[in-house]
C-alpha cells in the first residue's frame, strides 16, 4: 500500500542537492522562473511563477510539482539537472 500524498515520504531520489531554492534572489532564480513560465504556457506545469526575481512560494510549488511528476523527492531545489530536464520537456512540446 502507498499513501496518496507521496510528498510525505522522507525517502526517494533527489534530483538536485544544490541550486536555487526558496527566498533566493539571483540571476539563476530569475532564469528558472522564466523557464517555469514557459512551461506553464505549454501546460507542462499548472503553477505560473510571478515576474519578479525572487524564488518564492509559487516558484517552489511549481518546482515541486515537476519533481513529483518526474518521480523525485519534492525538495524545492532547482539546480542544473532540474533545468536540463525542464528544458528537454519544453523542447519536446515545441517540436
Amino acid at each position: 500500500l502507498r499513501p496518496k500524498d507521496q510528498s510525505k515520504i522522507t525517502g526517494g531520489k533527489v534530483l538536485d542537492k544544490t541550486g536555487s531554492k526558496l527566498n533566493d534572489r539571483n540571476t539563476q532564480s530569475f532564469a528558472i522562473k522564466r523557464l517555469l513560465q514557459i512551461a506553464y504556457l505549454l501546460k507542462i506545469v499548472s503553477v505560473c511563477p510571478t515576474n519578479d526575481g525572487l524564488f518564492g512560494k509559487t516558484t517552489e510549488k511549481a518546482v515541486n510539482q515537476l519533481l513529483k511528476k518526474w518521480g523525485y523527492k519534492q525538495t524545492g531545489v532547482a539546480g542544473t539537472q532540474f533545468v536540463n530536464k525542464l528544458s528537454n520537456e519544453i523542447k519536446r512540446k515545441v517540436k
